[in-house]
């Protein structure tokens, strides 16, 4: 058994373990569908995405949050796509988060999981995470532990700067900017949107998002399809809460 899938497992039969817990916790649930998965400024509907790769592939996604009330908290998100020969996207994940007078603090660890994902280069791995808050800006850090393509791109790590203003009650204007570094380079990505709540856990949200590439070579069709897959495009997206 992979060693992702072991960790996958563990996390799943930890929270079954303290079910009885669960009684006295909050549970929210998220669902919601995308117009296209973009993480990070990349597209994620296929290991390779040449040029004619389209910029409408709406993607079902949902989960839960747990909340133990003492700042510990566990959860589970999930995604449709085309990830190499996996069709579903399965993340775990287990913090703690609390605040500091007028700073916020969140650090955890996540783990994501393909089915039938049986590639040399799968998209399975684990990585942790730390984030610190302050007002309406979020400097976060990840850091790859396993997995995630091959060996040479196990200890890659991300460095982002997160920005949510409120305009007022319903609409809140975000801009992210992030760095990241692996074995082949890596590459830097942004964000712009904003997200509209339409009352009842209901949002709709606008994001235009792109990377680019830290002298990736384009003579290659790995790199070109690289560099393709990420080009700037809007995803539009309708998420319920509750």
């Amino acid at each position: 058994m992979k060693k992702t899938t072991q960790i996958a497992l563990a996390c799943a039969l930890s929270i079954g373990a303290a079910a009885p817990a669960l009684a006295q916790s909050e549970v929210s649930y998220n669902i919601g569908v995308v117009s296209l998965y973009k993480s990070s400024g990349v597209d994620q509907h296929n290991k390779q995405i040449d040029a004619t790769a389209k910029s409408m592939r709406p993607e079902l996604q949902g989960g839960f949050d747990i909340d133990f009330g003492n700042g510990f908290y566990a959860g589970n998100w999930n995604s449709t796509g085309r990830f190499s020969d996996a069709n579903l996207e399965i993340d775990l994940y287990a913090g703690y988060a609390g605040e500091m007078g007028p700073l916020g603090y969140d650090a955890g660890v996540a783990t994501y999981y393909y089915p039938n994902n049986n590639t040399v280069d799968g998209w399975n791995g684990t990585e942790v995470y730390g984030s610190l808050t302050y007002g309406v800006a979020t400097l976060k850090m990840t850091y790859g532990t396993a997995g995630f393509n091959n060996t040479e791109n196990k200890a890659k790590s991300r460095y982002s700067l997160t920005v949510a203003q409120p305009i007022n009650e319903k609409l809140t204007a975000k801009f992210v900017y992030g760095d990241r570094n692996t074995a082949a380079g890596g590459y830097y990505d942004y964000a712009v949107g904003a997200d509209y709540d339409l009352g009842d856990g209901l949002t709709v949200s606008g994001t235009y998002s792109a990377a680019s590439d830290k002298g990736q070579d384009a003579s290659t069709s790995d790199g070109a399809n690289a560099i393709a897959a990420r080009k700037g495009r809007l995803v539009v997206g309708f998420s319920k809460s509750f």
